[in-house]
């Protein structure tokens, strides 16, 4: 009985004792430190460049976060795909602005990264093959960018202009100086022109005419003016001057009071000669005048001055000597406004 009395005195001091203490805390001690042990995992937050390690007891990615004193907005994107083992690791992708200019409107987008084409995507814009922008499709986006597209459209279409014709005036010594007579009345013609606009934004900024084509041809209109001029074309040469009553200067002889009428042909036809049959070349018998002689011709009195012309035609009239000369006009009109004359023929040469 005293050795029980004994025992359970030791044992009451025990307890009451330092020692006591000091091994009941030990033991709460060695619970935290396995509690926190077991509990805590370590993971790293990357946010753009920086990065850190830290110990968390949460398991939930915005209670790290908000342990961590770290904010995100709606449109970042936050990558965490929990723990493994005791290690984790959280990638935040911060989405920044930029502008987008369109179809006349302006509008910011947040993105997370990619290209302008990327951008355009995300945007819910389709480009034109024809539409300009402003940065390169394949350029990285970046902050602040501003991206400007600009809408292109082609319209193409035929268009029927009138060609106006030429009025050409004539110098003639087969009307009175100083009036007029219509040779020929002329008339427009018509082209059609294809035609392909350019529009940037709806405004028209470029005219091209792709093709042109005729479809009727412009005549042109002679008027002929009455003047003191010859009516050949062919100039005079230097040695057969005139003298002050247009008379040349150099002759070999003169035939008088001759019987001259007109006549007129196609473009494109030849003299009995193989001379051209045009202005400038007469209709003579080559039995008096011989083709290729160089002639001058007018009237008495001078009202009408033919010119310097040269033999390379004949016919029936002039063969069995009813006339003595004919000569060519441009015209059957105006052939007839000469009508028959009498004439002097200088044989030149």
């Amino acid at each position: 009985m005293i050795l029980v009395k004994r025992s359970m005195m030791a044992i009451s001091r025990y307890f009451n004792s330092r020692a006591f203490a000091v091994s009941v805390l030990a033991i709460i001690l060695a619970t935290a430190i396995y509690s926190m042990t077991t509990m805590t995992n370590a993971i790293s937050i990357r946010d753009g460049l920086d990065v850190r390690y830290v110990f968390t007891q949460k398991k939930n990615v915005s209670d790290i976060l908000n342990e961590q004193g770290i904010q995100t907005i709606k449109r970042d994107r936050v990558e965490f795909n929990g723990f493994s083992g005791k290690y984790g690791e959280i990638t935040i992708n911060r989405a920044f602005p930029l502008t987008i200019t369109a179809d006349g409107s302006r509008r910011e987008l947040f993105v997370l990264g990619g290209t302008v084409k990327d951008a355009v995507a995300q945007a819910g814009i389709t480009l034109g093959p024809d539409d300009i922008i402003n940065l390169p499709l394949t350029k990285d986006a970046a902050e602040n960018d501003n991206i400007v597209i600009n809408r292109v459209q082609y319209r193409t279409f035929e268009k029927t202009e009138v060609i106006e014709h030429r009025v050409i005036d004539k110098e003639s010594p087969l009307i009175r100086t100083g009036t007029s007579r219509r040779l020929s009345k002329g008339h427009d013609g018509e082209k059609v022109l294809t035609i392909q606009e350019k529009y940037i934004d709806g405004k028209l900024k470029e005219t091209n005419i792709l093709d042109e084509r005729i479809t009727k041809e412009a005549e042109e209109s002679v008027m002929l003016r009455g003047a003191k001029v010859p009516e050949s074309p062919l100039e005079l040469p230097a040695e057969f001057a005139l003298d002050d009553d247009g008379v040349p200067t150099n002759y070999k002889t003169v035939l008088t009071n001759q019987i001259a009428t007109a006549y007129s042909c196609k473009p494109g036809m030849w003299g009995a000669s193989g001379l051209p049959a045009v202005t400038g070349y007469v209709a003579v018998d080559p039995t008096v005048i011989p083709y290729g002689t160089k002639l001058y011709i007018a009237t008495p009195d001078n009202k009408f001055v033919y010119g310097y012309c040269i033999a390379g035609d004949t016919g029936t009239g002039l063969r069995d000597g009813v006339i003595n000369v004919d000569l060519m006009f441009d015209s059957y009109f105006e052939s007839t406004l000469f009508g028959r004359k009498t004439v002097n023929i200088y044989i030149l040469e």
